[in-house]
């Protein structure tokens, strides 16, 4: 929690601060108590104020390279220090989605039009960015030393309060401050001159730890989508058999519904109703069933404590002092999960209401039960027209997986360089967690395992990789020929699951032509993954 406050302090206080000076200034203002004229002046005048003082930012690294670069190194310092698999998913996932949305601001080119004072040193930030998605997959796949119950136990926990503190130090680049890395515990278990295979990765991340540092501008160039128009892709979408179609229509069916019921039966603030439709509505019904049960919950709770605390400090200048912090809450908790956001959002709407309205515990319980309108609207229109249940999304997304990985293999085989296998790797990673999220959701656990195999497929992929490109291969097209028998039993799998001839070779370890003990105890553990998914079908 430390972590996400002092990264969010600032922009916490400042929203929060804005916000208050907001309320207190139009109380005034509609008092009569202070000049409209005088309220909109200082207003620009404290506008001007900001702006400049963000034009003269003179900094090496704009705010936005900076703060989201503290965000990613926290978030692998989480991922480094997860304690259950849970946690584990859960950070590397935000830190996966983060670093794609971060490469997503980067390949437009509306970048280049940006504040400089945001984004400084553009090709340096890319270059620091692909070698932090380095250092998320090797965290990944040598955390699991950590809970190993063998006799140097305290040895790799302090290797992993050593990965902490280096982590910590690269947050020095982007303050000009020197960076100072420790190797004592990596030195010590590289002297023991075992685990080879985890030695490469340590390998990896210590050498990234050193190149980061040292600073550096690899020639990358990012892919950017290019979306061409056409009548036939336009077509396309407009059609009954188009899954973003159905959803559009749905929501629009939805919202409508909502407003013509409020304007035929003439109920006042009508708007609640379609908030309720625009908060829960999603394409699919399970996941409409778990906002609604948050909201409503959360809601509750949220009106309770709101009105207990305006009763309470009723015409009291105690109430004004509560108020900020009110405001303070729902800005610092927005990065948390819904419920608690919701809840800080209920409490700081009914302290307004209390501002603005005697009858405020009407007014919120009004908003209450007109929400809850929208959110039955929400719910019958997904039943009625394509309902989707997340259960139908499963087989489709582990096929997908399926493929992914097939592709990864190929990269790989085939020698492709480090950026398309991160980002392939990257892609996977994303879809495990959705396709996780969605076992979850539709609550069919048995496919649980499909998802640990994916993933242990992944990271070994990910160990094979490195250990490869640390040592000296003296003939590839061997290592090739393995990857392409590990390839062919991922589309007999996929034959299978979709109901055509197909021929799966279990004892694929005797078909191996590697001789190399750490490669092919690598492929004999992504053969055993494989079979596993296969027998999970039978």
């Amino acid at each position: 929690m430390s972590l996400i406050y002092s990264e969010n302090l600032n922009k916490t206080l400042i929203s929060s601060t804005f916000t208050s000076i907001i309320i207190y200034a139009s109380k005034d203002a509609f008092s009569g108590s202070i000049e409209t004229f005088d309220l909109m002046a200082g207003f620009m005048l404290g506008s001007i104020i900001g702006i400049s003082i963000r034009i003269l930012n003179f900094t090496g690294y704009g705010e936005f390279t900076k703060k989201n670069f503290a965000i990613i190194i926290n978030n692998l310092k989480l991922v480094n220090n997860s304690k259950n698999s849970y946690e584990f998913k859960f950070w590397q996932n935000k830190t996966v989605l983060l670093l794609e949305n971060l490469k997503n601001i980067f390949s437009k080119q509306s970048v280049n039009y940006k504040d400089s004072s945001l984004i400084k040193n553009q090709t340096r930030a890319l270059f620091y960015l692909y070698k932090m998605e380095e250092i998320l997959y090797l965290i990944s796949t040598i955390r699991i030393k950590y809970f190993s119950d063998n006799k140097r136990k305290i040895l790799f926990k302090r290797l992993q309060n050593e990965i902490d503190y280096n982590l910590n130090e690269l947050k020095n680049l982007f303050k000009n401050e020197p960076v100072n890395l420790k190797f004592d515990t990596y030195d010590r278990i590289k002297s023991l001159k075992e685990m080879p295979i985890f030695m490469a990765s340590l390998d990896v991340l210590y050498n990234l730890f050193k190149i980061i540092v040292a600073g550096g501008e690899e020639k990358i160039v990012l892919k950017t989508r290019k979306n061409t128009f056409s009548m036939r892709k336009l077509k396309d979408s407009i059609s009954l058999n188009n899954t973003l179609f159905q959803y559009s229509f749905k929501f629009a069916i939805a919202i409508s519904s909502g407003v013509f019921i409020t304007n035929f039966f003439n109920i006042s603030k009508g708007m609640w109703v379609s908030l309720g439709v625009i908060t829960v509505m999603r394409m699919k019904i399970d996941n409409i069933k778990l906002i609604i049960q948050d909201s409503v919950i959360s809601t509750l709770f949220g009106i309770i404590v709101g009105i207990s605390i305006v009763l309470l400090f009723q015409n009291s200048l105690f109430l004004f002092i509560i108020i900020p912090i009110v405001l303070f809450l729902l800005f610092y908790l927005k990065p948390f999960p819904y419920p608690v956001w919701n809840f800080s959002l209920i409490v700081a709407m009914t302290f307004l209401f209390s501002i603005i309205s005697n009858n405020f515990s009407e007014l919120i319980m009004f908003r209450f039960l007109s929400m809850c309108f929208g959110f039955a609207i929400a719910l019958l229109i997904s039943k009625l027209f394509w309902p989707i249940r997340s259960k139908d999304e499963i087989m489709p997304l582990f096929k997908q997986n399926i493929t992914d990985l097939s592709k990864l293999m190929k990269d790989i085989a085939t020698a492709e360089n480090d950026i398309n296998i991160r980002e392939r790797i990257g892609t996977i990673l994303k879809n495990l967690n959705e396709f996780n999220n969605i076992i979850k959701s539709s609550k069919k656990d048995s496919y649980q395992k499909l998802h640990d195999f994916s993933m242990n497929i992944t990271l070994n992929l990910f160990r094979l990789t490195t250990y490869i490109n640390s040592i000296k291969i003296e003939n590839y097209d061997i290592i090739k020929n393995d990857l392409t028998i590990l390839r062919r039993r991922f589309d007999m799998i996929d034959k299978k699951l979709n109901h055509l001839p197909y021929y799966f070779y279990e004892n694929s370890s005797e078909l191996f032509l590697n001789k190399d003990k750490r490669i092919l105890l690598l492929m004999e553990r992504i053969a055993k993954d494989q079979e596993d998914i296969y027998l999970f079908f039978n």
